[in-house]
């Protein structure tokens, strides 16, 4: 129903018996024309909040998916770093620090901060001067540990600055292999583009070398003339017409 209908319906209402007439239809009192305007308003926002509350709840549950959506990849990000934090080569290091400005992309503190952190570990990592000298490695590390640090206090974490920087495990072992198997993979390689040669070696068997010393020594003789070298001649006899006319020839 229209609100001006319903209004004009109440006023009539509590004007009583004698509101047909004009003069006793404008005098209303105040509190009545209040309680219909506040009635009218109640009603509208009542109606207004059925229709808006289901909008409003499938926001706010997109909302906070995505805010879950957002803490998880945060969370998983920070979990490689950390567990990778050993091995800076690592494929996964590698990848989780260039996805830093992707996921701590707002504008609040904590970001600014973490997105500043990366910058100035990016920055000497990208330093060619003296990389492997122990200053330069042990700034890294230093680097690395305060991103470690400030990316945690975002994700409710607080790890100490001296055990995120110390308090890793990599075994001797594992390094030994990753090494052995970078060599393996860049001598093949040197050998394949033909920037290095195959090195090979060709093993005599020890009668093999006898046989080979005992030759070159009697050739040495004869050469010297210490040894005369033995020929003997064996005569060929031939079968078919070349024998008969050398016995033709003969007779």
């Amino acid at each position: 129903m229209n609100p001006c209908v319903s209004l004009f319906a109440l006023l009539l209402l509590q004007a009583g018996p004698a509101a047909a007439t004009p003069e006793r239809f404008w005098n209303i009192r105040a509190s009545d024309v209040v309680l219909v305007l506040a009635t009218i308003i109640t009603s509208g926002v009542m109606i207004w909040a059925v229709i808006q509350a289901p909008r409003w709840a499938v926001k706010t549950q997109w909302d906070l998916q995505l805010l879950k959506e957002e803490h998880d990849r945060r969370l998983t990000l920070f979990k490689t770093l950390m567990a990778t934090r050993a091995t800076p080569v690592d494929f996964r290091h590698v990848q989780s620090l260039n996805m830093i400005d992707v996921e701590f992309s707002s504008e609040s503190a904590e970001d600014r901060a973490v997105r500043s952190g990366w910058k100035d570990y990016l920055d000497a990592l990208n330093n060619p001067v003296g990389f492997n000298d122990p200053p330069q490695l042990e700034r890294r590390r230093d680097l690395l540990a305060e991103l470690l640090q400030r990316m945690g206090k975002t994700l409710k974490y607080d790890f100490d600055f001296a055990y995120l920087k110390g308090r890793v495990y990599y075994p001797q072992g594992h390094e030994e292999d990753a090494m052995t198997s970078f060599r393996m993979r860049k001598g093949l390689l040197e050998v394949l583009e033909g920037t290095k040669p195959l090195q090979m070696q060709v093993i005599q068997s020890e009668a093999a070398v006898e046989n080979g010393t005992a030759l070159s020594k009697a050739w040495l003789e004869i050469a010297e003339g210490k040894k005369s070298l033995k020929i003997e001649a064996t005569q060929t006899k031939t079968v078919g017409p070349a024998a008969t006319k050398e016995d033709d020839t003969l007779a």
